[in-house]
């Protein structure tokens, strides 16, 4: 009764602003400086109850993509090359695809190869962290997503694994089961947490974010 009661006041409401035909100028040239009732909406879902569902995970994030489909794919950039700064990426994408993995050429030259999905299946990428910690045995993958020239959308799922937070002067480092007089640390390959999660940067085929941590560990 009263969300009828209350849709009968809100259409009277409307009616009479309407046979005025001030409209939204005439309310601004008019001085009025609150906005009248008739434009405010209230959350129809804000007196549900909530109940979350499904467990936090530190350390662990999810994104889901939705690509539509590109009327000039060739003319459109995608997401640029970059390694993913964490331990692991868990992948799950539809039968479209559109990920692409960097590999190196005997030459030393490199090339693009196209990740194509299999029904059923997960892509695991090999994250920063993975590599630093392993003393360079897992490799970083290189990747980058190009925009979508199907006929139809592409849909995918991803996971994000990320240790937690450390001490600010703690490093990731390789771990000590792989390190021996054979196997040294790459003394390059540790880094900080903040390092190896700060946001991505605009690269274009330029350094990696491997490569930049690296960099910026060897100073």
């Amino acid at each position: 009764m009263a969300s009828s009661a209350a849709a009968t006041d809100r259409a009277a409401l409307v009616k009479e602003f309407d046979e005025t035909h001030a409209g939204v100028r005439g309310l601004v040239e008019s001085g009025v400086s609150a906005v009248p009732e008739i434009f405010r909406h209230p959350d129809p879902y804000a007196s549900i109850p909530f109940a979350p569902h499904g467990v936090s995970i530190p350390g662990k994030s999810m994104i889901c993509h939705y690509y539509p489909v590109c009327p000039e794919p060739e003319r459109t950039m995608g997401i640029v090359p970059h390694t993913d700064p964490g331990v692991l990426t868990v992948l799950a994408q539809d039968a479209v695809g559109g990920l692409q993995v960097k590999h190196t050429a005997e030459d030393g030259g490199s090339y693009w190869v196209d990740a194509k999905p299999v029904p059923g299946a997960l892509l695991i990428n090999v994250g920063d962290l993975l590599q630093i910690m392993s003393n360079d045995r897992y490799k970083s993958v290189e990747h980058r997503v190009i925009m979508n020239s199907h006929e139809e959308a592409r849909v995918s799922g991803v996971v994000f694994f990320t240790p937690g937070k450390r001490g600010a002067l703690d490093f990731y480092g390789p771990l000590p089961g792989l390190i021996s007089s054979e196997n040294p640390p790459n003394k390059t390959l540790r880094a900080k947490l903040s390092l190896s999660t700060s946001k991505y940067k605009v690269i274009v085929d330029e350094k990696p974010q491997m490569e930049m941590l690296r960099s910026a560990t060897a100073k």
